[in-house]
Parts: structure tokens; C-alpha cells; sequence
């Protein structure tokens, strides 16, 4: 944190700066303003974001009791490696539990769960003493009693008790007295912890593996977040609101290459950083002004990246030395050491999807602000003859003459009727036990084959962060269902997507994990819109339209696609079942019938602007659909559908941020950038 001042003939003034660089606005709020922050919280109220005094005091309940369980549990090791009752005692007493993520950032919503830290002292093995791993030299294993796993598998008030050693940052999951938790064990290098343990001192880092410091992350990222803010319950409203907008358009999902909360959190505090006096719904309407001008992959901060003691030698981001942070599309860094980037998961599909959605929250945060609008109603994307179309639709129903309020904001994306090319991904088991184990490994891996998909030529990939668990072709809590909005651009005719040697190749890395059973199965479809299951359908209607007449009478009078029959289920890429289809299997070794056909699109002049077009189709095109297939056979034809409005178009860069705000106090950055060619690679 710096000081600075700045002294006029009668009165002195002290400005206190965060982050790094100087607030653009320190003004106070209008009574505009508080009106509008007002009618935020009315809406975040009636949306049922906040819980209630009750489940509160139970969360605190059951952050307390796994306190007492951790130190009886550290006392019984102790006692069990020659200490005394009493020396055990006092060294227990300074284990505790930390919590970290949404429920620290005071941001939680009803029934959602507590990410948790157990510190405990070097006494602690976590393999031996956590998940009671046997030691890889005599292969002795603990007793029961003094392993932490077996303690919450026989305590009445936990269920679902499940240990991930293996896991990139090992974790406990398990549902105690009702609430979900993510229990995580570090071990820093002291025999007894002190009663001012300070978590964010990077001294508890030295001479702890790489597990450790992942374990210690999530708690010294959400504290320094904290302590970088100005004014904590501005900054939460805030957040918590930016956070159900994430949910509500599809974009909050670190595994599926969107923003995860870390990342919104650090986005949402650097606008409370640039506007220090500010009420929540200004700093709403400011991060979705400075954000859709963002020049990307500038990166955000919340301060200066530090290297740390120098005993440390932990990895900080810095594309200037680590190739790999180079190809960082969209870096968000976080303000405790160890630096690193919170969205490495972001891809060019992906990213242009956060920046269509921030773009529309811009626009649609305008018209509540009562400010010029350029999209007058109409979904981010759409050409000028759609947004037209838009403007006098509204005019005929007198929507545009209606108050824009806070829940136009909020509107859940409507995906399904987005997109008519589908890709189906189930990931189910055989138990819910065993189901909890595979997904959280397979889920985990969706984002490389997002990646593959997105080398194919003419792709353009839409993944939908929901799971859908209700799939009725699986016992409950034993199948995840993911989708992806496939979009083809060509600039030929008779052009066919062969997508098989992307998801065979996924499928084949997911089979080298070692932990995995013959009942643990993956299943990939391609389905077309009306060919969507009706379970995906429950929170709002998919238009399932029938082929105009146009399109029978071009399709009848082609003697090529006549009689080649539409799949009942959609085109299975390795499918784990064995019933039998219509349509062509897509095993690994059959890839010639893996061709998904693609409509026609003119050739566009320039070669650049042909790589960013994401529409299916144009406004008013009627092409043959179903082209036949570079082997010769026939490719089932895609159905008529109505013209999607698609959220993954691209968003012209703005030619400068200036136009908003200073380019000084929004793009300012201690890392150098990498240099253009090496960022293309």
C-alpha cells in the first residue's frame, strides 16, 4: 500500500492507494446511486442469495466442532510418537481450521459449501496421518484411530466421507451435520503453531513440498484479496452480484476454461481499487466498462508481483522468463506469493464468450443507468439486420420504452437455443462412491478436449459449465452430463468436420489413469437441437422446429441426400454403451463416419475475418444441408433450425481504453508483456 498526498492554498488531502496504480475516481456516491445500489440488493435479495442468521450459526456449529476433531486427532499422533498426554495437548491446541473462498470472502449463498484448511504442526505426515497411505518403505500402515479419514468415516455427523490423495491439491470431500466440505491438510514446518500465526507470512512456506503450498494457497489468496479492498461490504455486494451474473451466463467454471470465483474476486477488487469511495452498483456498472475495454492479456493485479524469501524458490508467473505463461490469453494474477495466474485455463472459445457476455453486461448496465445504448435490446453479437430487427420488435411491444432494471442483467442464458450442432459428454460409474472419484478425475480433463477441439479447423466450441445429474439413463448420483455449442465455420461448400480423432484421443489419455475400473465409463454423442434430451430442456423451453418447405424442396430434388435417414440419437464418438443406433458409430478406429456436416457460409474476403465468424448461418440464407462426405458416403443432414443468437461471437477490440479511462491507471503493469509473436504461439 502507498501514500500519497496532494496539498492545495487551504486543505490537505491524503489519498490512499491500493494496488498498483493510482484510483481513476475517488468520488462519492450520488443519490442516484444509492438508489440504484438499493435496487441491487432488492434483487440479490429476492434471488435468494444470502442465507439466513440460522444456517450461519450452523456453519460456525460445524467450523467449530472439525476444530476439536483436528486437535484429537493431532493429540492421538502425538501421544502415539512419544509424547506425553499434556505435551500432546498443548501442541494440538494451536492446530485450527482456516477457511478460504466464497464463505471467507463473506460471498456464500444458501447451501453452499466451505472450502477448509486444517494447519497442523511438523509432526503431521499427511499420506501417513491423513489418508492413511502405508509407508512406501516398511508398507506399515496406521492404525485407524489415528488417521484423520478414518476419524470423519466413523463420526455420526459426517457422510459421504471421501479422501483424494492423488488429487493435484488433496482433499477431504465429505457433507458434515448437512454442509459440504472441502477439507484441506498442510503441515508447516514448526513444532507447535504460535497463537499469532500470521497464514500470509511467507515464513510457512519454507521447507514444504509443492502440495503444501497449494494447500496453503486458497487461504493467503482470499486474505490478501481482502486486505487489498478499501471498503469490505462494498466489495462483497459487489462480487456477490458479478458472481450470480457469471453463473446466470454460463461463464463461472474454472475446469470447463471459464472464470472461477478466485478470479472474479481479483477482477471485482481492482475495480474497488480504481474506485475507492464507490457504492456497489457504480463499481458494478465500472467493471464492466473497464473490463470490455481491457486490452487482453494485459494482465490484472491487485500489487506488485513479489519473488518471495529468497529461500524460496516456488514458480511466480512471469512471461517474461516462462514460456508457458506467454500463451496466457486473459491472466489474472493473484496478490500472494506465489504469484500465479488464476485463469491458465482460458482458450481463444472460451475467452471470446467472457468478452461477449462482459459487452452485453456493459450495454444492458447502460440502459439501467439511463445512458446511450447501441444494443437496444438485442443479444451481444448480432449483425446490424438482427439488431434492427431487435429495436422494432421492441418498438411494436413497447419493451424499449420499458425501465431496464437489475434482473435484465441476471437473465439466464438461453444456450440450447443458441447452438444446433451439440456435443453430449455423460461421465457415470456403477456407485456414487466410485462415480465422486472418476468424475472429479474426468471433469478435470474436459478442458483439454476443449483445447483439441478448438485446433480443428472451422471450430468453434461453446462449453456449458452446468452438470446436469438428472439423466434418467443413470442412477441418481452416478452420471454427470456436459454439452458443448459446436459452431462450423467454412468458406467451401461440401465441407464435412471430423471431430473423432479429438475425442478419441481424449478418451484414450483418460484411460491411463491408473485408479480407473471397467465401470467407470465415458460417453460422447453428437446431438442435433431437436435431438436434445428433454431433461436439458427443465429450466426453459428448446425450440424444436420442423424443415421449411424451402429446404424439403432443395433437399428433394438433390438424389444424393434423399433417403439418407437423420439420427434418431446423434452420431456417437465412443460411445461406452452398447445399445444399437441408426446412426454411424464413432468407436476409435472408425473414423471415416465421424464427419459432422456443416451448412455453406460465403467466402469472406479477408482471411482474418474468416477466422472470427462464429454464426452457423447468415440472416436470410437457405443452404442445402447434409453434404456428402469426402469417403463417399452419405452424412446424416443437419435439421432446420431457427437462426441461433450466439453469445460466442467475437468482440471487436476497442481501439483504445482511453475512451473510458485513463490507459495509466487500468493497464498498468511491473511484468513486461510478451512480445506478439511469441503470445501467437
Amino acid at each position: 500500500m502507498a501514500l500519497s498526498s496532494s496539498t492545495g492554498t487551504s486543505t490537505s488531502t491524503v489519498i490512499t492507494t491500493r494496488g498498483v496504480s493510482e484510483p481513476i475516481s475517488v468520488a462519492p456516491p450520488t443519490e442516484k446511486d444509492h438508489r440504484l445500489t438499493s435496487e441491487l440488493q432488492e434483487c440479490l435479495h429476492s434471488n435468494l442469495l444470502y442465507e439466513s442468521r440460522e444456517e450461519c450459526q450452523r456453519r460456525e456449529r460445524v467450523l467449530r466442532h472439525l476444530t476439536r476433531i483436528t486437535q484429537d486427532w493431532v493429540a492421538r499422533v502425538g501421544i502415539a510418537q512419544g509424547m506425553t498426554e499434556q505435551m500432546a495437548a498443548e501442541v494440538a491446541s494451536g492446530c485450527r481450521i482456516f477457511s478460504f473462498g466464497s464463505y471467507r470472502l463473506g460471498v456464500n449463498g444458501p447451501g453452499a459449501d466451505i472450502d477448509t484448511l486444517c494447519v497442523c504442526p511438523n509432526l503431521i505426515d499427511r499420506s501417513r496421518d491423513v489418508f492413511g497411505l502405508p509407508n512406501p518403505v516398511s508398507n506399515l500402515t496406521p492404525p485407524d484411530e489415528n488417521v484423520l479419514l478414518k476419524i470423519l468415516q466413523s463420526t455420526p455427523e459426517a457422510e459421504d466421507v471421501v479422501g483424494v490423495a492423488e488429487a493435484y491439491v488433496p482433499v477431504i470431500k465429505m457433507k458434515f451435520a448437512g454442509v459440504e466440505i472441502d477439507l484441506l491438510c498442510a503441515c508447516v514446518q514448526m513444532s507447535t503453531i504460535p497463537p499469532n500465526f500470521d497464514i500470509l507470512d511467507d515464513v510457512v512456506l519454507r521447507n514444504v513440498d509443492d502440495a503444501t503450498q497449494r494447500s496453503f494457497n486458497g487461504v493467503r489468496v482470499t486474505d490478501a484479496i481482502l486486505r487489498s479492498v478499501p471498503h469490505i461490504e462494498n466489495f462483497r455486494t459487489t462480487l456477490r452480484s458479478i458472481k450470480f451474473w457469471a453463473k446466470r451466463r454460463g461463464v463461472y467454471s474454472n475446469v470447463m476454461g471459464f472464470l472461477g470465483g478466485v478470479a472474479w474476486a481479483i477482477l471485482t477488487a481492482r475495480i474497488c481499487q480504481l474506485y475507492p469511495n464507490a457504492a456497489p452498483s457504480t463499481l458494478l456498472a465500472k467493471f464492466f466498462r473497464v473490463y470490455d475495454k481491457w486490452n487482453w492479456p494485459n494482465p490484472v493485479m491487485l500489487c506488485e508481483i513479489t519473488r518471495g524469501h529468497h529461500n524460496l524458490q516456488f514458480r511466480v508467473w512471469n512471461p517474461a522468463t516462462n514460456m508457458s505463461d506467454r500463451r496466457h490469453l486473459m491472466p489474472v494474477i493473484t496478490p500472494s506469493y506465489p504469484c500465479m495466474n488464476t485463469t491458465h485455463n482460458v482458450s481463444q472459445s472460451t475467452l471470446r464468450v467472457i468478452r461477449a457476455e462482459i459487452t452485453r453486461g456493459h450495454e444492458v448496465v447502460q440502459q439501467i443507468y439511463g445512458e446511450e445504448s447501441n444494443l437496444s435490446g438485442a443479444a451481444v453479437g448480432t449483425t446490424t439486420s438482427e439488431k434492427n430487427g431487435a429495436e422494432s420488435t421492441a418498438a411494436s411491444t413497447g419493451k424499449g420504452s420499458e425501465k431496464v432494471t437489475w434482473e435484465r442483467l441476471f437473465e439466464k442464458t438461453d444456450f440450447f437455443n443458441e447452438h444446433r450442432t451439440f456435443l453430449e459428454i455423460s461421465i457415470f460409474a456403477n456407485q456414487p462412491d466410485m462415480f465422486k472419484k472418476w468424475a472429479g478425475f474426468a471433469e478435470s480433463r474436459i478442458r483439454h478436449l476443449i483445447m483439441s477441439l478448438e485446433r480443428l479447423p472451422n471450430t468453434i466450441v461453446r462449453p456449458l459449465p452446468k452438470a446436469f445429474d438428472n439423466n434418467p439413463m443413470y442412477s441418481p448420483g452416478c452420471c454427470d452430463s456436459f454439452f458443448f455449442g459446436l459452431t462450423f465455420e467454412v468458406v467451401e461448400k461440401g465441407t464435412s468436420i471430423d471431430i473423432s480423432p479429438a475425442v478419441n484421443d481424449w478418451k484414450s489419455n483418460l484411460d491411463l489413469w491408473p485408479e480407473r475400473t471397467p465401470e467407470m465409463q465415458v460417453h460422447v454423442a453428437v446431438l442435433f437441437r431437436k435431438q436434445l434430451p428433454e431433461y436439458v430442456g427443465a429450466g426453459a423451453p428448446i425450440v424444436r422446429e420442423k424443415k421449411t418447405k424451402k429446404k424439403r424442396k432443395l433437399a428433394d430434388s438433390n438424389p444424393t441426400k434423399t433417403g439418407a435417414p437423420e439420427p434418431s440419437n446423434g452420431a456417437t464418438l465412443g460411445s461406452a454403451s452398447a445399445s444399437a443406433s441408426p446412426s454411424p458409430s464413432l468407436e476409435a478406429g472408425n473414423q471415416g463416419s465421424s464427419l459432422v456436416p456443416v451448412e455453406h457460409l460465403p467466402a469472406a474476403t479477408d482471411p482474418a475475418l474468416a477466422a472470427k465468424r462464429s454464426r452457423t448461418s447468415l440472416p436470410g440464407e437457405e443452404e442445402t444441408l447434409g453434404n456428402t462426405a469426402p469417403n463417399g458416403s452419405n452424412s446424416h443432414p443437419l435439421p432446420a433450425q431457427a437462426q441461433p443468437v450466439s453469445t460466442v461471437q467475437t468482440v471487436p477490440k476497442p481501439a483504445s481504453i482511453e475512451e473510458a479511462e485513463p490507459t495509466s491507471a487500468l493497464n498498468t503493469s511491473p511484468v513486461a508483456p510478451a512480445p506478439a509473436d511469441a503470445r501467437s504461439k
